[in-house]
């Protein structure tokens, strides 16, 4: 078994919460999913509205809006909860709360800037947020409770915002795009954002981190850059394919650099790696059953939502 690093100690007994301490403690927490879920729908709800904006109505090019999302929630979720374990769960909720509130902020004033290509990079600076709330809100709830009936149900509830939060985000940024203007959902959700992070300072107790000052090897830096480059490149090209067109020479030609980063960070995780981001060990018959259908539902998931709605 490769080494695994927790520099946040595990929880041995039940928090000693009052009733509506430990309400708004859930609260908080599963805020993260239910806002990270609002912020895709977005971009899906009003898609043709904000291509107006941007002077473009081009499938492919407004493929991006959620695109751009999504890439980077899913790329940077994978040294998120390693950043945390190094740094305090705590303090990276935090941070992720104020980073998606500042970009959700920036996005909205993007539209005065006219450039479809800025508004996707703010986006995609959203995601990075996103990615930061996701993994160390399930460990701030993981090292909160004990295993038990408890501790499953608080778990349950996060996965349970979900669905509810993509309608919110939806529903919401569809109200304010038909009675005033789509930015306006935009700014709305920065300054959620930012309340709830200062809600999660005050509301999500302290969470000492044992420890010094993690190591170069703790933080497997070398494995996290090409884990991260392989995700974009390998991401990027797929989605840039069917709007430039997949007789460009760049977009195969980064396809290919993607999956040979992928190829090669897999070989270092496995090969090199002190301390691996993604242990091989932990490839067995059921995880790779479960990694199967979970890539195949959320993929089916995305296209089903962008073409239908």
């Amino acid at each position: 078994m490769a080494r695994s690093i927790s520099r946040t100690p595990t929880a041995s007994q039940l928090p000693n919460f009052s009733f509506p301490h430990e309400i708004a403690f859930i609260a908080v927490i599963s805020a993260a999913q239910l806002l990270t879920q609002a912020g895709l729908a977005q971009s899906i709800a009003p898609l043709h509205v904000i291509g107006d904006s941007f002077g473009t109505s081009n499938p492919g090019q407004l493929s991006w809006l959620p695109a751009g999302y999504s890439l980077t929630v899913g790329t940077f979720i994978l040294p998120a909860g390693r950043w945390g374990d190094l740094v305090g769960h705590k303090r990276l909720f935090v941070v992720g709360y104020f980073w998606f509130a500042v970009w959700s902020l920036i996005a909205g004033f993007s539209v005065y800037a006219r450039s479809l290509v800025f508004f996707a990079f703010c986006r995609a600076m959203q995601g990075i947020g996103a990615a930061l709330l996701l993994p160390n809100g399930i460990a701030v709830l993981g090292r909160t409770y004990p295993p038990g009936p408890r501790k499953n149900m608080v778990l349950s509830l996060f996965g349970a915002t979900a669905p509810g939060g993509f309608v919110l985000g939806a529903v919401f940024t569809g109200i304010f795009t038909q009675l005033v203007w789509w930015p306006w959902a935009y700014w709305v959700m920065g300054m959620v954002l930012a309340l709830v992070g200062i809600a999660v300072i005050f509301v999500v107790p302290h969470m000492p981190v044992v420890g010094g000052r993690p190591s170069f090897a703790e933080l497997d830096a070398i494995g996290t850059l090409v884990g991260i480059a392989g995700l974009i490149l390998f991401n990027f090209a797929w989605n840039q394919g069917p709007a430039a067109g997949w007789d460009e020479v760049y977009v195969y030609v980064l396809l290919i650099v993607g999956v040979a980063l992928l190829l090669a960070f897999f070989w270092f995780e496995w090969a090199w790696a002190e301390y691996p981001l993604v242990p091989m060990s932990s490839f067995t018959t059921d995880t790779r059953l479960v990694f199967a259908c979970e890539s195949m539902g959320w993929a089916s998931f995305g296209i089903w939502t962008y073409y239908l709605w």
